[in-house]
């Protein structure tokens, strides 16, 4: 966390040279506690897309979190 944010961890991913997708997970609460505060995290304004960028508890290892990220959708 940095002044005026909320605790985040910045993915950007790349494959020979060319950016594939810059993004930011977010944490859930306590430690996302002001996720609703975050200026740019509140600026996606659909509810279900905002969720997507939330880390999620994996409930089969405990103290571990999930963030999936996905490229391309299987065919």
């Amino acid at each position: 966390a940095y002044p005026g944010r909320t605790p985040h961890v910045h993915f950007r991913l790349s494959r020979a040279g060319r950016e594939l997708l810059v993004t930011q997970m977010y944490l859930p609460a306590p430690a996302g506690a002001g996720n609703d505060r975050d200026g740019l995290f509140m600026s996606v304004r659909e509810p279900a897309v905002r969720r997507l960028l939330l880390a999620m508890r994996d409930p089969e290892t405990p103290g571990t979190l999930r963030f999936d990220i996905v490229l391309e959708a299987a065919r």
